[in-house]
């Protein structure tokens, strides 16, 4: 059985330092293709690694991509909705 969905308070995101993360800079709060909008956000950050070596490079995406899964996983667990 699917669980209905219950969106979050989007005030809670501007409050909270982790939402805010979580749901892309706020790119999430956005009503019409917030997906495409996170994308968008993602670009400067992209051009500020791209120069980087190799190594550094993967070392950039495994921390953020750490950070980023415990973030999720936190957050899904504080308001109850499964990631």
């Amino acid at each position: 059985m699917i669980k209905s969905f219950t969106p979050i308070n989007t005030q809670l995101i501007w409050r909270n330092p982790n939402y805010f993360i979580a749901c892309g800079l706020g790119t999430g709060t956005i009503p019409i293709a917030p997906g495409t909008f996170a994308t968008l956000m993602s670009i400067p950050f992209y051009l500020l690694i791209a120069d980087f070596s190799i190594f550094s490079y993967v070392i950039v995406l495994l921390v953020l991509t750490i950070f980023a899964s415990y973030l999720c996983h936190s957050l899904s667990h504080e308001i109850g909705i499964h990631d």
